[in-house]
């Protein structure tokens, strides 16, 4: 009778660990939620806010102005490196997971550097982003040249965020962002 009694109190013992254990909530959020977006306006900081809000994910942003660009033209020469508009451009998009870009001839000019607006490429990346609303925000994620080490999982989570319901929520009501 006293083996059964041990037994039971045991075996009530290691249920309540198990319900203990399940009952905690896991850590949540990305793993790797670091990333640089480049961006050429003060609207596209606001809109990635309100990404970061969202999705935990943390975007450093690089903005592209004609002082971004002169700055970068200076510290190249500098160094000796060529500082031509395209040495420029590269230099600024360096260490970029893609750019976030409202400019179609500053897109045009990253186009031909072997950057691309590849719509069909996101759709492929991730499952929750939606081809139809692409263009929410005025805004064209920009995707960095083959072969470039970036966060895959940041870049996911921005091409579904930017064409899902917060961000048509934000093209329904622009007063949001400033």
């Amino acid at each position: 009778m006293k083996k059964i009694g041990l037994y039971s109190i045991l075996a009530v013992l290691v249920l309540a660990l198990l319900g203990c254990a399940c009952g905690q909530k896991a850590a949540t959020g990305p793993e790797n939620p670091n990333f640089t977006v480049v961006i050429d306006d003060a609207e596209t900081a606001s809109v990635l806010a309100f990404f970061q809000a969202h999705t935990g994910y943390l975007p450093a942003t690089v903005l592209i102005s004609d002082e971004t660009a002169k700055a970068k033209a200076d510290e190249l020469a500098e160094a000796g490196s060529p500082a031509e508009r395209a040495d420029v451009l590269k230099a600024l998009a360096s260490g970029a997971s893609c750019l976030v870009l409202k400019d179609e001839a500053l897109i045009a000019e990253y186009e031909a550097l072997g950057y691309r607006v590849d719509n069909e490429a996101l759709r492929n990346l991730s499952a929750a982003y939606r081809i139809d609303n692409a263009g929410l925000l005025g805004l064209s994620i920009v995707q960095t040249p083959a072969g470039s080490e970036i966060n895959s999982d940041a870049l996911q989570a921005l091409a579904a965020w930017m064409t899902g319901a917060e961000a048509k929520y934000l093209q329904d009501n622009p007063d949001l962002l400033h």
